[in-house]
């Protein structure tokens, strides 16, 4: 038995010519895409270098399959499979945006705060100073990539510290979930926070009527029944209107730790992630906050975008977990895609 699927083979090959007798690296490769890094080259170059390898491994095999040049990513960095985040560049004299690609804050239904605390990290990360994409070599220095990411750290602690001290709007607490598999109870396996609420609301307004598809904003609030997130959803006016205290410890234990955590630890050694992720400024919690205002929307979230993206990033303290993630601060990379 192959150790991997007929569709994927021609991907393998290809991801073998390119690393045979080549200074080229792949550093991570699904079912229909590579990514490749261009040590020391300008972003310039490596376009150059991934049009080049794109037409001779198109030539080199067979018809149909295919390796398509798409783009260059500097900085950029590995979270995880199908996790990644970087400075995009279609053209070389300027980059395009911060693409990020199967991250929450990519997520329609994540909280506004998660989304604005990974949006602003990752633009921090993905800095533009000091990088000239004419430049060969470094391109970032290491002075550079440290002072980037000491002023992530230091919005990431203000940010923590303002949510669990109260000083956000509710709005920005709001997430939405839909209920595809119907409006009732027993029609989910599992206990669903979303679906949960809708039968609270029932209870209290007999006149609610829900539809399937019905996307549903809740906020989590501090509950006697248990610490599940199915005992925590209420609807976001109700709280308003009724002075109910959000659980704002759970929003950080439950919703920004594991993301925050993902990104960081490519970035920080386990001491600084342990301060980071465990501070001080995690330990003050305003038990009595009940919101600050609603949004004209009633959903705080990201829309995730269509494209997919390749990169290189900032500077690394600690190696991160072998074959899942890596940082790349040095490197120009372009992502290909097989057709076959």
């Amino acid at each position: 038995m192959l150790p991997y699927s007929l569709n994927q083979m021609p991907l393998l090959l290809i991801r073998q010519a390119i690393i045979s007798g080549t200074r080229f690296k792949v550093v991570y490769g699904d079912t229909d895409s590579l990514f490749v890094s261009f040590p020391g080259c300008s972003v310039k170059v490596a376009m150059e270098y991934g049009q080049m390898l794109a037409q001779e491994m198109s030539e080199r095999f067979l018809r149909p399959i295919k390796l398509k040049f798409e783009k260059v990513y500097f900085p950029t960095i590995l979270l995880q499979k199908k996790r990644y985040a970087g400075l995009q560049w279609t053209k070389p004299d300027a980059p395009d945006k911060v693409d990020v690609k199967g991250v929450e804050n990519t997520n329609r239904g994540s909280s506004g705060v998660l989304v604005r605390i990974l949006d602003r990290v990752f633009d921090l990360i993905h800095l533009r100073k000091g990088n000239d994409p004419t430049k060969e070599g470094d391109l970032i220095t290491p002075e550079i990539r440290r002072q980037a990411i000491g002023e992530a750290v230091a919005y990431t602690k203000d940010a923590i510290r303002g949510l669990l001290s109260g000083n956000i709007d509710l709005g920005e607490l709001i997430m939405t979930k839909a209920l595809w598999l119907g409006t009732e109870a027993e029609d989910y396996k599992v206990k669903q926070a979303h679906v949960e609420l809708a039968d609270r609301i029932r209870k209290r307004d007999p006149d609610r009527i829900f539809k399937s598809g019905e996307r549903l904003s809740y906020v989590f609030v501090q509950s006697s029944e248990g610490g599940k997130g199915y005992h925590k959803t209420e609807d976001p006016k109700y709280v308003m209107e009724n002075a109910i205290p959000v659980d704002l410890m759970y929003y950080y234990e439950h919703q920004l730790k594991e993301p925050l955590k993902r990104v960081f630890q490519v970035l920080l050694s386990e001491a600084e992630l342990g301060q980071l992720l465990g501070g001080d400024h995690t330990r003050i919690v305003n038990s009595n906050y009940t919101g600050g205002g609603l949004p004209s929307s009633a959903s705080a979230s990201a829309s995730a975008s269509t494209s997919t993206s390749s990169s290189s990033s900032s500077s690394s303290s600690q190696a991160p977990p072998k074959g899942k993630s890596g940082l790349f601060p040095e490197s120009a990379f372009f992502l290909a895609n097989t057709h076959h």
